[in-house]
């Protein structure tokens, strides 16, 4: 049994609650959103859009969710392939990025906010290199091939997948990207030469979501079969696998910072917190409405607090320990497909589907203007570490989290 942290609950270290109220709409797309981003360094905003349909044929389960879609024809003049990028903080639209020929399901910058990852469902990763970050001098992200008109291609294009490519991440180091797709595997590139270094034939059915963890070391994946499965990056061999009792189809995973807990979203409407080293389900956060679509969940800038969109077009924000909704609005007209949060602000960009393919940009106003310096100065007196205990409900052990100091490539707080 490990033993739980000390209980310190008083007033004054309560933090005040997220108030968040809109500030921006953001429109360009002429398709539904797919996903929206923020880069890691804070400066830019990363957007993009496909069709959101139906498509049967899978093998365990009568229907894809909602947000697979296989291309059946080449895209029409209409169609949105394009990924648009904004610059902070008056979220100007600086570059428009083109080169896929069909609908983007994914983005995902490097920890340097140098590069940008996309996958599409006409079956490709694409590598762009922004070739500086976002600054007062520099107005604008500027890759290696840019054309006249602002258009810019991907410097690399990674072949390989047999069918719609969904999720794609970096490593910390910024060498590897993993992806998952509709072709029921896990795939491992080496992003300078190209290549695809390991196939790991992960699941069942379409994989949802992939992420590497803090130090590279592990890959976690999940998928429509209902599995979770923890990889090991240098051989490809599997791990460990979770499975919900009911073995719903988990649409998201991702790590907790230090990796030692994973979160889930599950199309039965519930995010669970795990602690995946020994099977054990250690939260349940419930509320949203999340049947039919892959909506992930995030984390917001100081780790205190977990949100997502929801099919009844709201955004809901909870309290990491308690569990219990703090906010909730209506964001959208529509299903709420995704949230992002800012990595240093109180600041959220959610993205709606088809009555309202917008992008709405969200601001605590009581806490927008906190000094990023203020946040350094409490890391230094605390020697770089955080802690927290995420409680296990069931007998209310407490499990400590650490997070230890983050690789100088990134930023990280819990």
């Amino acid at each position: 049994m490990r033993p739980p942290l000390p209980n310190s609950t008083s007033n004054a270290d309560t933090p005040v609650g997220p108030n968040y109220t809109l500030k921006y709409t953001l429109k360009g797309h002429t398709k539904p959103i797919s996903v929206v981003q923020f880069s890691p360094d804070g400066k830019a905003l990363a957007t993009a859009s496909k069709s959101h349909t139906n498509h049967t044929g899978c093998k365990t389960k009568t229907v894809i969710p909602l947000f697979f879609k296989i291309p059946s024809s080449p895209p029409s003049s209409g169609s949105d392939t394009t990924i648009h990028l904004h610059r902070l903080p008056h979220f100007s639209l600086v570059r428009t990025l083109e080169s896929h020929t069909s609908g983007i399901s994914h983005l995902s910058f490097s920890f340097d906010s140098r590069y940008l990852a996309s996958t599409s469902d006409d079956k490709t990763i694409r590598i762009w290199d922004l070739t500086s970050p976002f600054s007062s001098e520099t107005p604008a992200l500027v890759g290696k091939r840019a054309l006249e008109d602002s258009k810019e291609q991907s410097q690399r294009v990674l072949h390989g997948h047999l069918s719609a490519v969904f999720c794609v991440a970096w490593n910390p180091r910024g060498d590897l990207v993993a992806s998952g797709g509709m072709d029921e595997t896990v795939r491992v590139w080496d992003v300078q030469k190209g290549t695809c270094m390991k196939v790991l034939p992960a699941h069942s059915d379409p994989v949802s979501s992939v992420q590497f963890n803090r130090d590279g070391t592990i890959i976690v994946s999940c998928s429509w079969d209902g599995y979770i499965r923890i990889w090991d990056t240098a051989t490809g061999q599997c791990l460990k696998t979770l499975v919900n009792d009911d073995n719903t189809p988990v649409s998201h995973v991702s790590f907790t910072p230090n990796a030692k807990f994973i979160f889930t979203s599950t199309l039965d409407s519930q995010i669970r917190l795990w602690d995946y080293q020994n099977d054990l389900t250690l939260k349940n956060y419930s509320g949203h409405v999340n049947r039919k679509y892959c909506i992930p969940m995030i984390l917001d800038s100081t780790g205190r607090y977990i949100i997502t969109g929801s099919e009844d077009h709201r955004v809901l924000i909870w309290d990491l320990q308690t569990r219990k909704v703090v906010q909730t609005w209506e964001a959208h007209q529509d299903v709420v497909i995704c949230v992002a949060s800012h990595p240093k602000l109180k600041m959220l960009a959610s993205a709606g589907l088809e009555k309202d393919p917008t992008i709405k940009i969200w601001v605590d106003e009581e806490l927008i203007l906190e000094e990023t310096t203020d946040e350094e100065e409490e890391g230094q007196e605390e020697g770089g570490d955080e802690e927290d205990d995420y409680e296990e409900d069931e007998d209310e052990r407490d499990t400590e989290l650490v997070t230890p100091p983050p690789p100088k490539i990134q930023e990280t707080r819990v």
